[in-house]
């Protein structure tokens, strides 16, 4: 679009405009539902252009928007409303406005009433749209507020409970609800069933963004908790720990970092005499080697660790310098040639810092 034709628009006062004729149409939503969208369709077109000097978008016309997005059960609609709402996420006034007005309860009860019907490339997009929406309303901190209320808030429960649902989309919105929130992490990781069911997932989910996003969920549980008590549990589980191991062969680095990082706090958990005993973390070290650790992570070094950034670099290094007091994990990274792939790390200029822990760990590797 010639970027004149907006701005004269603009200029011209149609926002008023469509506001007037939207405030005249939505009493009547579906008598009017062909006007509407169109009007809906001009603001979406437009909301680039808005940049709260010259013209502005209204906490009015939002309020305007939320009342057809409520009583409207036209997709095309719908889905305009979201397009919206996601383009002007940012500014705080609209993102309050969205939680106050319920928003992610009507969101909520239209996943789960239409989830089972996202069949297609074109459903699954409204799907991950609506699930988007529901996280950028939920990183304002009166709306994730409001949303946990002291962990007793009927729509925090409503999106834990996807973490029971096997859907990309679902299980990742239901992870954001773990960030911060330590009670929730611990009772989770403490469930068994919980994560049997999500193994299970991992290895047998026909989806594969379901895949990739339980090991993922795993590494958040991991880091969100701040009590190791529930980690012998989750170890017990068979392939608990092999989701994360696999995640460090994975084609992102974000990946191999929450991967490191998981594994370490695990083995520092377990290490703590008070919670745990020495069969704990030899347990662990059981399930690492079973889970083919020096495998992935010798592909990891090979294939990816020369365009490592800082951290995952540093968080590589510690977990091996965790590792390696055991006998038998030093066997395992020697049986696949970690200590090879791991003097490769040193021609990447982000482990400059780090060369002396690198020389170091070759040597302990190397006995």
């Amino acid at each position: 679009m010639n970027d004149n034709v907006p701005k004269a628009a603009l200029d011209g006062g149609i926002l008023t405009v469509v506001e007037h004729l939207l405030l005249k149409y939505k009493v009547s939503i579906a008598e009017h539902k062909t006007a509407i969208a169109f009007l809906l369709s001009i603001v979406d077109s437009l909301i680039d252009y808005i940049d709260d000097v010259e013209f502005v978008f209204t906490e009015r016309l939002g309020k305007i928007v939320v009342d057809i997005l409520k009583g409207s059960e036209v997709p095309r609609i719908y889905v305009l409303c979201l397009s919206i709402f996601h383009a002007l996420s940012e500014k705080d006034e609209i993102k309050n406005l969205l939680g106050r007005e319920g928003i992610c309860e009507l969101l909520f009860d239209l996943i789960e009433k239409h989830r089972h019907r996202v069949t297609d490339e074109e459903s699954r997009y409204i799907l991950k749209m609506t699930c988007d929406l529901i996280v950028l309303i939920l990183t304002g901190d009166p709306c994730m507020d409001l949303l946990y209320n002291d962990g007793k808030g009927k729509m925090y429960a409503n999106i834990l409970s996807w973490l029971d649902a096997e859907d990309s989309d679902l299980l990742t919105t239901g992870k954001m609800v773990i960030d911060g929130q330590p009670e929730t992490a611990h009772y989770l990781l403490s469930k068994k069933d919980f994560v049997e069911r999500l193994v299970y997932w991992c290895y047998n989910s026909d989806h594969v963004g379901v895949r990739g996003e339980v090991p993922r969920i795993f590494s958040w549980l991991i880091k969100n908790t701040h009590s190791s008590e529930p980690f012998a549990t989750f170890v017990s589980v068979k392939d608990s720990v092999k989701c994360i191991v696999d995640m460090i062969a994975s084609n992102f680095g974000l990946m191999h970092n929450e991967s490191f990082l998981a594994l370490i706090i695990l083995l520092s958990g377990l290490r703590n005499t008070e919670k745990h005993s020495q069969v704990d973390v030899d347990a662990f070290y059981n399930t690492l080697c079973d889970s083919a650790f020096g495998k992935n992570l010798s592909f990891a070094l090979n294939k990816y660790g020369e365009q490592w950034d800082k951290h995952t670099i540093e968080n590589c290094l510690t977990l091996l310098e965790q590792t390696s007091s055991s006998e038998q994990i030093i066997q395992e990274l020697q049986k696949n040639n970690v200590v090879q792939s791991l003097d490769k790390l040193k021609s990447n200029v982000n482990a400059t810092e780090c060369a002396n822990r690198v020389d170091t760990l070759l040597i302990t590797l190397a006995k």
